[in-house]
């Protein structure tokens, strides 16, 4: 009997456990069983309540379809295999079973990848089971059989439609209907997964969780054609259908993430040198004072004031030069809140905090009386970063966007000329003119700063075509050349 209900809410590695009729709900924070590689609220949910939109037509029923059949042929072959087959299984996946998202990739191989007894079980289904199937499943599974394993690189995110994205191996591209992924994934960043071609749309099947950065996906692209001896052309489609590609392409992709997880914190200093250290100086005084204090904070050296939200008067303290940007006209200091009873000063190293706090104290004479010192030190700040969420920002006004933009120009025009250790002391427009592996790295340090660029609101975002035609390598890729080859689409 096959379950009922739509299979985002059903967990199908249940089957492995031997609990053939159990079901478990997805909570909305748990990884989508569709093999999308998002949150379950990200992906199925919206599509699987009742009033929600259910996205471009065909890509909700074409994963709820996908789904009924995998959990129909992890229970045909723990019946055709006998129950040492779900050992196997577990045995011989090339990644980590220990994360429950996971399953997310391990489901679709143990079907779709795994040989037993020289084939898939999704082949051995199909042959012994498809008189019994319909037409729609006979054709999805005719697709999934020609789809591929592969590193997967997002060239263009149109948000709320859908992805463009290029095979790093075999240089295939597609343009996916993956609505929740082009609100989540940017330019750049690259997915181990399977495309699946089926009836004029293009969707993501069996995706690890975790996507990379384009510096861990070239170096996992990189061994790849090193051990399928393709290191100069596209590897052929066929090769990666090939029994055993797909666990190497699993093995190095979980070691590439593991790597990832575990790279120290990068030091991070200011633009005088110093570690990265916010802190905050707050300050008490008597309500009756506080315009006093305003007009003595105006007098102190390279201050400026704005009106706040709350009432509150914001200063900024400039200084003339910068140590590191020669381009630049000034640098910030630090900045301070000034509220109806407190003050509050924060700078970005301890440095700085005691000259803002030394300056202002004299300025305000007896006025302020220092009450604290809060700091955060930047290991403290990337550790948080790194566990939660991305929240939006608010929009800056139009004239700090213009100076935003302006530094980021003035910043990569000294960039372009600046000795690089990532590209072995060359500097970008050496490594540029250079052949073989010194301007392969540059073309990935390039992608590093588009994808990074890319998490940034587009009115903050710099423009990479710019930097790229600059340097000679306008929409170059370190990729393989690709052959002529007939079209694998089902």
């Amino acid at each position: 009997m096959r379950p009922t209900g739509a299979p985002c809410l059903r967990i199908l590695v249940d089957t492995f456990d031997g609990e053939e009729d159990s079901v478990s709900t997805i909570g909305r924070n748990d990884p989508c069983p569709c093999g999308s590689g998002r949150k379950y609220k990200r992906c199925h949910l919206g599509a699987e309540e009742p009033g929600q939109p259910a996205g471009v037509p065909g890509r909700a029923a074409v994963h709820d379809l996908d789904g009924r059949l995998v959990g129909e042929m992890i229970r045909y072959a723990r019946g055709r295999f006998g129950d040492a087959w779900r050992h196997d299984v577990l045995d011989d996946y090339p990644g980590e079973l220990d994360a429950r998202e996971s399953h997310q990739l391990f489901v679709p191989w143990s079907v779709y990848h795994r040989p037993v007894e020289g084939r898939p079980v999704a082949a051995w289904f199909s042959e012994e089971q498809g008189g019994r199937l319909s037409e729609a499943e006979r054709s999805w599974l005719a697709a999934q059989a020609m789809s591929w394993l592969s590193v997967w690189e997002v060239t263009e995110v149109d948000e709320g439609t859908g992805l463009s994205v290029e095979d790093m191996l075999t240089s295939e591209t597609r343009v996916l209907h993956e609505v929740s992924g082009s609100r989540t994934l940017v330019v750049r960043d690259a997915l181990l997964g399977r495309v699946v071609d089926h009836r004029g749309i293009s969707v993501f099947c069996g995706i690890h969780p975790r996507p990379l950065p384009p510096r861990f996906a070239e170096e996992v692209v990189l061994r790849v054609r090193s051990a399928l001896r393709r290191r100069v052309r596209a590897v052929p489609v066929e090769r990666l259908r090939e029994p055993g590609v797909a666990d190497l392409l699993i093995g190095l992709w979980e070691e590439a993430v593991q790597v990832r997880n575990a790279r120290p914190l990068p030091k991070l200093v200011n633009t005088d040198g110093e570690d990265l250290i916010m802190t905050k100086d707050r300050f008490a005084f008597d309500r009756t004072v506080r315009g006093q204090i305003e007009s003595r904070l105006l007098d102190v050296e390279g201050s400026s004031a704005e009106e706040g939200n709350q009432g509150e008067t914001i200063f900024t303290f400039m200084r003339p030069g910068n140590k590191i940007h020669k381009t630049w006209e000034n640098t910030i200091v630090g900045s301070a809140v000034l509220a109806a009873e407190s003050l509050d000063l924060e700078t970005n190293s301890r440095a700085r905090a005691d000259q803002l706090r030394e300056r202002v104290e004299v300025a305000c004479g007896g006025l302020i009386e220092h009450r604290a010192r809060e700091e955060a030190e930047s290991e403290t700040l990337l550790r948080e970063a790194r566990t939660r969420e991305p929240t939006p920002r608010p929009v800056p006004p139009p004239e700090a966007l213009q100076i935003l933009r302006e530094m980021k120009e003035k910043h990569y025009e000294e960039w372009i000329d600046k000795s690089l250790p990532g590209l072995g002391g060359l500097t970008p427009r050496q490594a540029a003119r250079a052949r073989g592996a010194s301007r392969r790295q540059l073309v990935v340090l390039l992608k590093e700063i588009e994808n990074h660029e890319s998490r940034s609101p587009p009115q903050e975002r710099y423009d990479l075509g710019t930097l790229r035609r600059s340097l000679g390598i306008d929409g170059e890729a370190p990729g393989p050349r690709k052959e002529p080859r007939a079209d694998t689409r089902a």
